[in-house]
């Protein structure tokens, strides 16, 4: 991975055997997911915050999943007040469970609602789509929330449940992204 400084590109990542899967621009930071253990010798097993000048790990990073020591992030969000949401192949954020999506409030990960299930396999967070009103819409492969609702593939988390979107009765497949205007 590189970035570019107004002239030339860079190099960022060294030492990563694996893919960046996701990129965000944070709140004086840029925020990389994927299928990687560490970065530049620092241990992050999955996300790594850049603040310009060195790389950091949120908590414990995630464990989990079917790349066995850690899962993989596959899209990162964060929130105009700091908290970050990731989702992908993980169980565990923090070394708690956290199935498919977890929350990173600046000093903790934390699960959603008890989090996703899928009907077979582990649950798969693909991509979240933050929406005006501070609510989330995630969509990946899962069936429903811990206790919760059928989900389909397709959910709206409020900030203290989830809930289905439109009909989940006909839903095929799942969407691989999800993009809103206003």
């Amino acid at each position: 991975m590189a970035i570019h400084f107004g002239v030339d590109w860079q190099p960022m990542l060294t030492g990563l055997l694996s893919p960046v899967s996701a990129i965000t621009r944070g709140t004086g930071r840029m925020l990389v997911g994927g299928a990687f253990a560490q970065v530049d010798g620092l241990s992050v097993n999955g996300i790594a915050a850049y603040d310009g000048s060195g790389w950091s790990a949120l908590g414990g990073g995630f464990s989990g999943g079917p790349l066995a020591m850690f899962g993989q992030v596959l899209d990162i969000v964060e929130m105009p007040n700091g908290d970050v949401y990731a989702g992908g192949t993980f169980l565990n954020a923090g070394g708690l469970p956290a199935a498919g999506i977890a929350r990173w409030n600046g000093s903790n990960w934390s699960q959603l609602g008890g989090g996703l299930l899928a009907n077979s396999g582990n649950p798969v967070v693909r991509d979240i789509l933050l929406l005006a009103n501070g609510d989330l819409v995630v969509t990946g492969w899962f069936a429903s929330a811990l206790g919760g609702p059928q989900l389909d593939n397709l959910a709206r988390w409020d900030g203290v449940s989830w809930s289905a979107i439109g009909r989940t009765a006909t839903r095929v497949g799942w969407p691989n992204c999800l993009t809103a205007t206003w």
